[in-house]
């Protein structure tokens, strides 16, 4: 992602449970919790839990990311290796899920979120 909108247009945050505990080191050190902002959210997760099927329940941090997103009016979108038929069901229609595999182009993304969603602001 990087490469194409630029390093300096992009943050990356990491966490190992919800994204409620995302977060990145800064330079000196120090932890740097994510909060949502004005630029799109873009994250890629298999949602912590191995092939499942849709209505296993997911961490409530998801459903609350989807809702601070969408109170900010920003756009989320969740790359996720899970075919479509093992995607959260509780998450909210907020959320974009897009099936990110190998052969996943930016165009089948572009098609997915359409014009409904803002890139850049």
């Amino acid at each position: 992602v990087a490469d194409v909108v630029g390093r300096d247009s992009v943050n990356v945050f990491s966490f190992t449970e919800g994204p409620s505990d995302a977060a990145q080191w800064t330079p000196a050190g120090e932890r740097e919790p994510w909060q949502v902002g004005e630029r799109p959210v873009l994250v890629a997760t298999d949602f912590g839990v191995s092939l499942r099927s849709a209505d296993v329940d997911i961490d409530p941090s998801w459903q609350q990311l989807a809702a601070d997103c969408r109170q900010a009016g920003v756009p989320l979108m969740i790359l996720n290796p899970w075919s479509p038929a093992h995607w959260p069901q509780r998450l909210g229609a907020y959320a974009e899920l897009i099936h990110w595999s190998p052969t996943t182009t930016a165009a089948q993304v572009f098609n997915v979120i359409g014009s409904g969603h803002r890139i850049g602001r």
